[in-house]
């Protein structure tokens, strides 16, 4: 029987480190595939190993040797410089596989993993165990991102399209060109365009690699503009700037991009920087909510940037909202244990612990009742207006992230599920008490069960409960106190809670029942993600 590879895919906003982490991994002697998901590799990537061997210019690298390999996401990449590695009847050519996914992106590429069913990425995934989604998360910028008001398509824009154009042939007098400065454009066909990040923000983002990577890096981009950090598309400089060849690269790289982009035309498929500056009228802390909430691993990393108490205040947001995640805390994206990053992930059972921190500004908290919500009262919390189901701005307004399952009177069988996510919100079906269940059907972990059971035997309405993970922004006219004083306005009062189930369902009305999802709606749905997904 063929021993499948421990893989693993990396994900992360811009600036978390994560071509620095794969730098730190390197220096492991493993023999390791890496699989970006972008258009070029990195440029940490392309020049930042002394040994490197160029097997296709900007999208394909062997290193160590020819131990290790680095490619973008691309079927012939995959087919060629992956696949062609693995012989019949031999060991397998790699210790472990590592999947880089792009910083806009949050489980897309697990995702596909998952589903893809034909082509060399559908027989890589074959030979695969796919054991975490692994997100880096810079500590440094953390607090900003969450609390920004920016849009993931203005991100977009800010980092890969602020750009100088410039002309191989129109050098000033004293070679300089792609200069920051440069605001010429040309209109004949040999003009090329070079991406030019804010200055300011790349240094302050940019995180040094290891001695041995910082000096690899640092011969190879000498005098150059390029950050080390590796998730946006860098500027580029002129020979007598520091790299040679640069116009020459620039425009055979415009080139591919052209051909690329007339293939995706042909076969009416968008390219990936249109589907993603498409999607991103939402803000950027819903993003990083995202990459948290799918991660079974995720690296507080650049804690040597900040204070241990702001360190601590991101573990417990972390915590709150992804409780079973493993944590880990590096700086410079090391982790020392490399064997924590491939192990199965395991389930815990997590007892209710109180939660409530402020840092910055942003407070959460684990709001935690056995006590049911009145369902008209904590409709008209959620909803301004009930019939356009417009969401309650004056409540909700400052949530970033609410997630969790609530108990209403009007049902004793199952509990709802309710999130907000930065302006997104959905209400809708839940769990089915387990109460209400067998004990056979109840999860075959022996402490889940244990800790189910305990529940019905303690508490009078036994597992049922409402649970909720909570991260705001406090404002003059919303704090985290004033919010879970409304909040618990929702909950029956010791009046109502007297009356009793039986009474509470032939009383109450619950206008939720108008806004849930009717199963044929919900197949449809999945129907058309499915298609979706099979279609990119």
């Amino acid at each position: 029987m063929t021993t499948l590879i421990p893989a693993i895919v990396v994900e992360g906003f811009i600036s978390s480190g994560k071509s620095t982490f794969v730098h730190q991994l390197l220096q492991e002697k493993k023999r390791y595939a890496l699989i970006f998901d972008s258009d070029v590799l990195p440029q940490t990537i392309l020049y930042g190993f002394e040994d490197a061997k160029v097997l296709r210019e900007d999208v394909a690298i062997e290193m160590m040797g020819g131990s290790c390999v680095c490619c973008t996401l691309d079927v012939q990449n995959i087919e060629s410089d992956v696949l062609t590695r693995f012989k019949e009847n031999e060991p397998s050519p790699f210790d472990y596989i590592i999947f880089v996914s792009n910083s806009f992106e949050s489980s897309f590429l697990a995702e596909l993993l998952s589903c893809i069913d034909e082509g060399p990425l559908a027989t890589l995934a074959t030979k695969i165990n796919l054991l975490n989604i692994v997100c880096l998360l810079d500590c440094a910028s953390a607090l900003v991102n969450l609390k920004s008001t920016q849009l993931l398509n203005e991100r977009f824009k800010s980092e890969f399209e602020d750009v100088c154009i410039v002309s191989p042939d129109s050098h000033t007098h004293d070679g300089a060109c792609c200069h920051p400065s440069t605001t010429s454009t040309s209109t004949n066909n040999n003009t090329v365009v070079g991406h030019q990040p804010n200055q300011t923000a790349s240094q302050f983002l940019s995180v040094p690699l290891t001695p041995a990577a910082l000096a690899a890096s640092n011969s190879s981009l000498a005098g150059s503009n390029t950050s080390l950090s590796g998730s946006r598309k860098k500027t580029v400089c002129c020979p007598d700037q520091g790299e040679v060849n640069c116009c020459q690269n620039l425009q055979r790289q415009q080139q591919q991009a052209a051909a690329a982009a007339a293939a995706n035309d042909n076969s009416n498929k968008e390219s990936s920087s249109d589907k993603l500056v498409k999607k991103g009228d939402k803000p950027v802390s819903s993003l990083v909510f995202d990459q948290l909430t799918c991660a079974s691993i995720i690296i507080l990393n650049k804690i040597d940037l900040v204070e241990e108490d702001e360190v601590e205040f991101l573990s417990s947001l972390v915590k709150l909202i992804n409780p079973n995640v493993k944590v880990l805390k590096t700086e410079l994206a090391k982790v020392n244990v490399i064997s924590e990053l491939f192990g199965e992930p395991s389930m815990s059972v997590s007892n209710y612990q109180p939660v409530e921190k402020k840092m910055s500004g942003v407070f959460i908290t684990h709001f935690y009742q056995r006590v049911p919500f009145h369902p008209e009262r904590l409709f008209k919390f959620i909803f301004a207006d009930a019939q356009a189901k417009k969401i309650n701005s004056k409540t909700l307004s400052s949530i970033l992230y609410l997630n969790g399952f609530i108990w209403l009177a009007t049902d004793m069988k199952m509990n709802y599920s309710f999130e907000v996510n930065a302006g997104y919100e959905l209400f809708t079906y839940g769990n089915q008490f387990y109460s209400t269940m067998s004990e056979n059907e109840w999860p075959i972990d022996p402490a889940v069960k244990e800790s189910i059971d305990r529940d019905i035997k303690l508490f009078k309405y036994q597992d049922r409960k409402s649970e909720i993970s909570i991260v705001g922004v406090e404002s003059k006219s919303m704090t985290q106190a004033k919010f879970i004083e409304q909040l618990s306005k929702c909950l029956l009062t010791e009046q109502e809670l007297s009356l009793g189930p039986n009474q509470w369902e032939s009383t109450f009305i619950n206008p939720f029942i108008a806004i849930l999802p009717k199963e044929d709606d919900e197949d449809q749905e999945e129907e058309e993600e499915e298609e979706e997904t099979t279609q990119n």
